[in-house]
């Protein structure tokens, strides 16, 4: 069990506000129930863009709400991508049924707006053939994402943590880094700008490798993954996607990387048991 206390969240890091957060699930989560009554009511093309307002809602939820409350009660032992056991954090699983969810919408929704739009054109309407251009490449998104999740292409995310280094598995891409060629583990900030102002802050943890170093990317998806320049030079793992509370994962990313005599634990129940009782706080510095 973790302690009482909150854990210490790093100091670069503010408080999200849960408001703009709120409000999206509140607006996704009512367009998704209105679909679906659409659809009882005769209305068949309504429903079929519940998956992916529902898909946004959930991945609202994930992402933006209870962030500093995600207990460590998923932090386990598990075999990461090269069959090194390790200290695994998993990434949200409501956020990876949300993205299921969205690329089910994309292919239900484009693929019957593409086949209104083609027989528009096929009429001789010919604004229909920009119509056509955008739905097939929303239907073709939505598609591939679909067989790569089959494929087991795209898969949960982690954060992997084994005695000679880690690995940040992302939705569509695994970057592995060795302990010895971390130089620091640092906290960052990144707030989205929209049309309405700054959205809520992401909190991102950075291995930054030494300049001679560099990280091994495996990209598994054309469609879903991280550019290659953020994935060879400086690894970032996005708190606001993991299923636990981000500060944990960034203190024990740091106790590990400050004490190289406790490496050897990683992958055993005792690291699981370490980070469980929170024995990798203290301040920072």
């Amino acid at each position: 069990m973790l302690p009482t206390n909150p854990i210490p969240w790093p100091t670069r890091w503010r408080r999200s506000p849960t408001g703009f957060s709120v409000c999206f699930m509140i607006f996704f989560g009512v367009a998704a129930a209105i679909c679906i009554a659409a659809g009882f009511l005769g209305f068949p093309v309504a429903a079929l863009w519940t998956p992916l307002f529902a898909g946004f809602a959930l991945a609202t939820v994930a992402m933006g709400i209870g962030v500093r409350r995600r207990s460590a009660r998923s932090v386990r032992t598990r075999l990461q991508p090269d069959g090194l056991a390790a200290l695994m954090f998993p990434y949200s699983l409501r956020l990876t049924v949300a993205i299921s969810l969205e690329a089910v919408g994309l292919v239900t929704v484009g693929t019957t707006f593409l086949a209104a739009e083609l027989l528009g054109a096929l009429g001789g309407d010919a604004e229909a053939w920009f119509g056509v251009a955008v739905l097939g490449l929303t239907d073709l998104l939505g598609l591939a994402s679909l067989y790569g999740i089959a494929r087991r292409r795209l898969v949960r995310g982690a954060v992997f943590l084994s005695p000679t280094g880690v690995v940040h598995r992302t939705w569509g891409a695994d970057t592995a880094i060795g302990w010895d060629e971390v130089f620091a583990v640092t906290p960052e900030e990144r707030t989205v700008a929209t049309a309405y102002g700054n959205g809520p802050p992401a909190q991102l943890i950075r291995l930054t490798p030494y300049a001679n170093a560099t990280a091994t990317y495996l990209p598994r998806s054309l469609f879903w993954r991280p550019l290659r320049k953020q994935a060879d030079h400086t690894p970032l793992i996005s708190g606001t996607v993991l299923g636990v509370n981000p500060a944990l994962v960034y203190h024990t990313l740091r106790f590990y990387h400050r004490h190289p005599d406790a490496r050897a634990e990683l992958g055993t129940d005792a690291a699981v048991r370490r980070v469980r009782a929170g024995q990798v706080l203290y301040p920072e510095g």
